[in-house]
């Protein structure tokens, strides 16, 4: 098995439509009080989620899947580093899945690459690929996946 973890922080160029990302509004509900300490100061805050999967490039959320993440972004404060699993792939339109999508049976993920900037702003900053979705676009899906983080 390989283990492929990238630092989030995508790559404006490589998105398809170079969109320029303005700060999103602050969450409308209060940021909990979690209280995390540092016992040491040379000590590292990590927070690990796990299957993070936004959506689907064949449904259109409103402003562009922009607030997905504000309910939670307040939970990943206060962080060194805030782990996710990516569950799917940011390929480019024009590639083709690996697999056939048989709905109830078999899936293929793919999320707009937009997606990508908003985990970064909700405090996402690290990424395993390492899941049975990365590879629903092939290599070239999980490159330009690999590639955009």
């Amino acid at each position: 098995p390989c283990v492929v973890i990238f630092c989030v922080q995508p790559n404006p160029k490589l998105l398809e439509s170079s969109p320029r990302v303005r700060k999103a509004s602050p969450p409308r509900v209060a940021p909990p009080q979690l209280g995390w300490k540092r016992a040491n100061p040379k000590n590292i805050l990590i927070s690990a989620v796990g299957d993070v999967m936004m959506g689907t490039d064949r449904v259109k959320l409103r402003a562009r899947g922009k607030y997905l993440l504000q309910a939670c972004a307040p939970y990943l404060q206060g962080f060194d580093i805030n782990f996710y699993n990516n569950e799917g792939t940011f390929a480019k339109a024009n590639v083709k899945p690996n697999k056939r999508s048989i709905p109830g049976i078999s899936y293929v993920f793919r999320s707009p690459r937009i997606y990508a900037t908003w985990l970064a702003k909700a405090g996402f900053n690290m990424a395993s690929l390492a899941n049975n979705h990365s590879y629903d676009y092939g290599w070239k899906g999980l490159y330009q996946t690999a590639r955009l983080l």
